[in-house]
């Protein structure tokens, strides 16, 4: 019976091209046993080759390995980089990492986060030498710095505003409106003019505020003073609040909202703010609300307007929006009655209305009279729906808030800067909007009455006029709206 010949032994399939371009160039020389780890303990092999060609995973025994050899190897992995178009473990170049002078041929190229750094660099040399001399070095930590960002490459800039991941939508608003987002690299407000539109606002100093000296003072238009206890769990009086939290100086007072329906009969919720000197009381149903609006809630609305602190009705309107899932029907049926008996009792109305300014209009031209007192709340809309509603209501004004420093808030600016000084009143909405300020620690969750003053600050700078002039055409309009 004849011997069956056994073919040689041949070294198992490479794992990676890099190492089948090694192994096709093998030779007869001394062969030693080297150790390649893989994912998994079943990927780990050994192979017979040559000591001096080795090509070099990330990854290797560091049993088997002496120092002098490794460096070796690494200087042979280094030389066949430039050629192999290997696929062993690519580490992503992250978008805007920038590149130093003194970095090495293989460090010169800085791509975009769709190209890894295994790509062969000659194949990238025409860009790279597009790029590089555009490329400067930036020190962050100096706002003078930031000058010569725009000289940067596109991917060397910081994240964008319209990054899908950095966009959130803090408002809703009109087809034609700006949306607004939160943007990671945007943490303060006010920026230098140099910079793209996008990011464009205006400068003011807020460290004089807390002790600035006004004669007009202000008053915040619009809070929700049981919304901010019930959120922070403060259970204090609301004039130890303002002693804790450091209120300006020139604060005078805040108008509180009470707008949740449930709370109208259950008058421990908000009696107990009204013992303060510096605040007044709103009571409406707000039209998230408007579903629970029936005739008892109606009731407790009529006995708890006729406390003696009581200023206005609201807030009450319409909301579009898809925060809201309250029906239309329900929506006009519970606005209407209010707004009846806000002219039965001559209160003026605090209006919301979100995504509906057509139907706002023509709902209140129903029931009340041109020239009747109204208080547009938290106008972020465009200037073109301002002027209508100035037109519609010739003695309505417009309730800015802290959304002015949002970075994409650039239309309600437009609006503060275009608004008439007597169509103005200040407001917080607290404890929503915490104004995008250096004095603020960034991790303030919630605003409060005091920082309406901001709101002040910013129209005077949108607008390049002092300060106090816009404390006082704000002072006059509330006093004029609510008597207060």
């Amino acid at each position: 019976m004849s011997e069956v010949k056994k073919s040689p032994l041949k070294p198992p399939p490479s794992p990676n091209k890099a190492l089948k371009a090694c192994l096709a160039s093998f030779d007869a020389s001394p062969k030693q046993c080297y150790k390649f780890t893989g994912p998994s303990p079943k990927d780990t092999k050994c192979y017979d080759l040559p000591a001096k060609e080795v090509p070099i995973k990330r990854r290797y025994d560091h049993s088997i390995y002496d120092s002098e050899q490794k460096e070796k190897d690494l200087v042979v992995h280094k030389r066949k980089l430039a050629d192999l178009k290997s696929s062993v473990l690519h580490e992503t170049v992250e978008a805007g990492e920038l590149i130093e002078e003194n970095a090495t041929e293989q460090e010169k190229y800085s791509p975009g986060s769709n190209l890894k750094r295994s790509h062969s660099l000659s194949s990238l040399e025409d860009e790279n030498s597009k790029l590089t001399p555009k490329r400067k070095k930036i020190h962050f930590d100096s706002p003078d710095s930031f000058k010569s960002l725009a000289s940067l490459p596109a991917h060397a800039t910081v994240p964008s505003a319209e990054s899908p991941f950095f966009r959130r939508k803090s408002l809703p608003s009109t087809p034609t409106s700006v949306p607004f987002r939160r943007v990671r690299a945007d943490q303060t407000p006010y920026s230098s003019p140099w910079q793209r539109p996008a990011f464009s606002r205006f400068t003011y100093d807020s460290s004089p505020l807390r002790d600035l000296d006004s004669e007009s003072g202000f008053v915040d238009t619009h809070c929700h003073l049981d919304f901010l206890f019930d959120r922070t769990g403060y259970r204090g009086t609301f004039s130890e609040f303002k002693e804790e939290q450091e209120f300006p100086r020139c604060f005078r007072g805040c108008l509180a909202i009470f707008c949740n329906p449930h709370s109208f009969a259950k008058k421990w919720k908000w009696s107990r703010f009204l013992e303060e000197n510096d605040v007044w009381a709103s009571f409406g149903c707000h039209p998230h609300n408007a579903h629970d609006y029936d005739d008892q809630i109606e009731l407790a609305l009529l006995e708890a307007l006729e406390h003696p602190k009581v200023r206005a009705l609201g807030e009450i309107g319409l909301d579009y929006s898809n925060r809201n899932s309250c029906q239309k029907e329900k929506q006009f049926d519970a606005f209407r009655r209010q707004l009846r008996i806000a002219r039965k009792k001559n209160l003026p109305v605090v209006i919301h209305c979100r995504e509906a300014n057509e139907d706002g209009i023509r709902i209140i031209k129903e029931i009340l009279p041109s020239d009747y007192p109204i208080h547009l709340h938290c106008f972020t809309d465009t200037w073109e729906w301002c002027q209508l509603w100035l037109e519609a209501f010739p003695s309505l004004c417009v309730g800015l808030t802290s959304v002015l420093s949002f970075p994409s808030a650039q239309g309600v600016r437009d609006v503060a800067l275009q608004l008439p000084l007597h169509k103005l009143l200040l407001e917080t909405d607290a404890p929503y909007f915490v104004p995008r300020d250096s004095s603020i620690p960034r991790n303030t969750k919630h605003s409060h009455p005091g920082m309406a003053i901001h709101v002040a600050a910013q129209v005077a700078a949108i607008k390049r006029i002092p300060l106090e002039q816009v404390l006082l055409a704000a002072r006059n309009n509330t006093r004029r709206i609510y008597n207060i």
